[in-house]
């Protein structure tokens, strides 16, 4: 597999969509107010709170995050680009898109013969920002903006199940997982005019907007498991634990 030094640089273009799509990508729109109720699951499980407060300083955390989505909701745009792929293109544990080449250890468990196609996909939360100098506020809004993002994760994994009949879709998964190194974020810029939603990719493997993803999904006849989400299952290398988030959460002193 071809092996990728340097992630892309940024870039700052624009490109007009028609209709939804643009050549083969598909572009996948979500409303702020549609990913609220999911994104308001994901904030209290990362804050670590539950709808209801247990303390004074549960009720005042509430309360305050309650509040700063007033100022959140407004800069959510959830956009996302998407391409379908025949299940052909994967072997043994590459994928092969285009020319454009991926490695990912877990696909080793597949039975290609099972599958019906591969999504690889961007998607961004959008720019959030918040003017204030109170670090609670920044931390409150930055949680916001991930969990808008895994939102919107969660709401194309949907779509694209409605319109899989017959298949099962996997959960979502991508560079930090499973053995696919950082490094391959670059691939997804060669197969998406990422432009066309705002995204670009800094040579650090750094995906700007800072809340947005990229990954796969792919479409089964029945089932797949992908390996358990936590360090001891984990089948990547010791270089990407510090991009895991699992690994991050689990560390965490």
């Amino acid at each position: 597999m071809r092996k990728r030094e340097l992630c892309a640089p940024d870039v700052k273009t624009t490109a007009l969509l028609y209709n939804g799509t643009m050549d083969e990508t598909t572009l996948y729109t979500f409303s702020a107010q549609e990913a609220l109720p999911l994104a308001w699951k994901y904030y209290l499980k990362t804050c670590g709170l539950g709808e209801k407060a247990d303390s004074p300083r549960q009720a005042r955390m509430l309360a305050r995050s309650s509040e700063l989505i007033g100022d959140v909701l407004p800069q959510v745009n959830l956009q996302a680009l998407t391409r379908r792929f025949p299940g052909g293109c994967i072997a043994g544990e590459t994928l092969l898109f285009d020319g454009v080449r991926f490695g990912c250890r877990a696909l080793g468990r597949l039975d290609p013969a099972r599958v019906g196609a591969v999504y690889p996909y961007l998607l961004t939360a959008g720019e959030i920002r918040l003017e204030t100098e109170n670090v609670a506020d920044l931390l409150f809004a930055d949680i916001w903006g991930t969990a808008f993002a895994d939102a919107g994760v969660a709401l194309l994994r949907e779509k694209l199940s409605r319109e899989n009949e017959g298949y099962v879709l996997s959960s979502a998964f991508g560079p930090g997982f499973f053995g696919m190194e950082v490094t391959e974020l670059a691939g997804f810029f060669e197969l998406f005019d990422a432009s066309a939603i705002g995204m670009s990719l800094r040579a650090s493997c750094l995906l700007i907007p800072l809340k947005s993803v990229a990954g796969f999904f792919i479409s089964l006849l029945d089932e797949w498991a992908l390996p358990a989400a936590d360090c001891e299952s984990c089948l990547g290398n010791p270089g990407g634990c510090r991009f895991c988030r699992n690994y991050v959460a689990a560390h965490k002193s």
